[in-house]
């Protein structure tokens, strides 16, 4: 199966967040995202900065506030799914972050 956004939002249910290490992999995200037809808001992902941890949903990509980013810092659960774009992108077979 081909590494795109679309894939992955329908291969893992739930929650997705995506770990967005630097600026060459946030605007990577934010191009691969425009490219598939995500949006935030109404917007094309370029018109806006990435953050560090951004929320994946079918179609929209959204930033997460305070509560978001520390359900990010506690890991993985039942329907919750953190991902390292960077990892991803890269076709490393294991593309969750590290325990923090």
């Amino acid at each position: 199966m081909e590494r795109t956004l679309t894939n992955l939002r329908k291969t893992l249910k739930g929650d997705v967040y995506i770990l967005l290490r630097h600026a060459r992999i946030g605007n990577r995200f934010l191009r691969d995202a425009e490219a598939e037809g995500f949006t935030i808001g109404r917007d094309r992902p370029t018109a806006h900065p990435y953050a560090t941890v951004m929320a994946l949903h079918d179609g929209t990509i959204r930033y997460v506030g305070a509560n978001g980013n520390i359900r990010f810092q506690c890991g993985d659960a039942h329907g919750f799914h953190r991902v390292d774009y960077e990892k991803f992108v890269r076709g490393a077979k294991h593309f969750r972050p590290d325990k923090p």
